[in-house]
């Protein structure tokens, strides 16, 4: 892996927000800034409900990064490609449509990192949600640096084609 596809990577896939009630300390405003900062061109949110989403939209796009809808579904992720699909990912999520009837979704198999803090001080946190849950901790990882995050994709045989046609 040379540094030229290190600077490539633009998606960072598998953000948990602070709308992931029990399961993620992460603040949208103040990491998703810091996603940005890291070089990322776009973030992909995994939270299981659409709590979040519209925030989520307004934060990526005051700091200048492209906001990625995903809804988890059987071990892949539907993705919103546009804002019919972003409401096609209501419907789905709401039971009023199945994911095969929507047009402007796409369902990807990409292994996610599981962001559910931003920096490593926050796991404090996190670990406090789990043992108020009295569940075991949540997979879960800081905000990586693209280089960091382009030998994960590598090591779980990730289709690096994926994440630019997002």
């Amino acid at each position: 892996m040379g540094l030229k596809m290190v600077e490539r990577v633009p998606l960072l896939c598998g953000i948990h927000s602070e709308f992931d009630l029990h399961n993620s300390v992460f603040k949208l405003n103040e990491g998703v800034r810091k996603i940005a900062s890291m070089g990322y061109k776009a973030v992909m949110i995994l939270d299981p409900q659409p709590v979040g989403w519209i925030k989520f939209i307004r934060v990526c796009k005051s700091s200048g990064i492209k906001p990625i809808i995903a809804l988890p579904f059987r071990g892949d992720f539907l993705v919103a490609l546009d804002t019919v699909g972003l409401f096609e990912l209501y419907r789905i999520f709401n039971g009023l449509i199945e994911p095969q009837d929507a047009k402007h979704v796409e369902r990807i198999s990409l292994p996610a990192w599981h962001v559910r803090y931003a920096n490593p001080s926050e796991k404090l946190g996190l670990e406090l949600l789990a043992l108020l849950g009295s569940h075991e901790m949540l997979e879960g990882a800081h905000v990586p640096w693209p280089a960091e995050y382009v030998q994960f994709l590598q090591k779980n045989g990730a289709e690096l084609a994926t994440l630019f046609k997002l």
